[in-house]
């Protein structure tokens, strides 16, 4: 089983801050209105609550990208993504690696686009290592293509 695993320390950092903003206007709107404490005060204050602790943890693990290749089944939870998708070696046709960009081409369906605007230059380099191994170990056609200069594999 091939692995991928990142997690994204600014996003995460952002997440937090965000959170504990949440938390702090909940107590702020209750604060607000403690004289007359209405049944949607308290929704919105446990709204806000619930906002603000989902963001403090690894809520809906939304600062994690894992990419997992297993039993001729490729998965991918990208950071953005809620949920996986999962793609079997036979539906993929190629994988092209761009700049900014993944490209996964499968057959019959538009291909899968995963950005890599927002990770870091060694988490990149670990992106696109792992790209190239699936490739060259499962036979699937590499097309690489940086700015002007395309190379295919």
């Amino acid at each position: 089983m091939k692995e991928l695993n990142i997690k994204s320390a600014s996003l995460r950092g952002v997440r937090r801050f965000l959170g504990v903003l949440a938390i702090l206007a909940a107590i702020a709107w209750l604060a607000g209105h403690l004289k007359e404490l209405r049944l949607f005060d308290v929704l919105y204050f446990i709204s806000f609550v619930l906002l603000g602790l989902v963001n403090l943890t690894d809520g809906f693990g939304q600062e994690r990208t894992l990419v997992t290749y297993e039993n001729g089944t490729l998965s991918v939870k990208w950071f953005y993504k809620f949920r996986a998708v999962r793609i079997k070696r036979e539906q993929i046709e190629s994988i092209g690696l761009k700049r900014f960009e993944v490209q996964i081409r499968i057959k019959g369906e538009r291909p899968l686009n995963l950005s890599l605007d927002n990770f870091e230059t060694a988490h990149k380099k670990e992106i696109y290592e792992f790209f190239i191994e699936l490739c060259s170990s499962e036979n699937i056609d590499l097309i690489r293509s940086f700015d002007r200069l395309t190379v295919e594999s």
